[in-house]
């Protein structure tokens, strides 16, 4: 079974540390990050430099989301960005992560839904403490009745 590539949007601490490390690191054998995008391009490198990987880095979320060699997106941007970088990924036929909220109004949501449902992809949001290392340790100290 191939690699599912996966391109990120948003290189800050959701991107990164949340999804980045945490989640494309558990599951190494079934997720490739291909390239990460950010305005910030310093921190779009750094990132790259934290998460120990060598992929394409980009300036902007439209040179990431046209790419031809990525199945998914990752869109992990502040959230008045996230309704944009959802289309412009949608738009380019990837099926598309993006953390909450799936937009800031309900009007962008409804447009990121029925993008997805144009372009036959999946849609899933996610919430970015789900993957994190010390709500995981503090469910198993629950789990265990510490």
């Amino acid at each position: 079974m191939s690699k599912l590539r996966v391109g990120i949007i948003g290189t800050g601490g959701r991107g990164i540390h949340c999804f980045g490390q945490t989640f494309v690191k558990a599951h190494a054998d079934e997720v490739e990050i291909v390239a990460l995008a950010d305005s910030n391009l310093p921190r779009a490198k750094g990132a790259r430099e934290a998460l120990g990987i060598t992929c394409d880095v980009h300036d902007n979320a439209a040179d990431l989301a046209s790419r031809r060699d990525l199945d998914a997106v990752v869109v992990t941007t502040v959230d008045c960005m996230h309704e944009e970088h959802a289309l412009l990924a949608l738009e380019n036929g990837k099926h598309v992560y993006i953390e909450k909220p799936l937009a800031i109004t309900v009007e962008g949501c409804l447009n990121v839904i029925e993008a997805s449902k144009r372009a036959g992809k999946v849609l899933s949001m996610g919430f970015n403490l789900r993957h994190n290392a010390l709500v995981h340790k503090l469910r198993n100290l629950i789990a265990e009745g510490t």
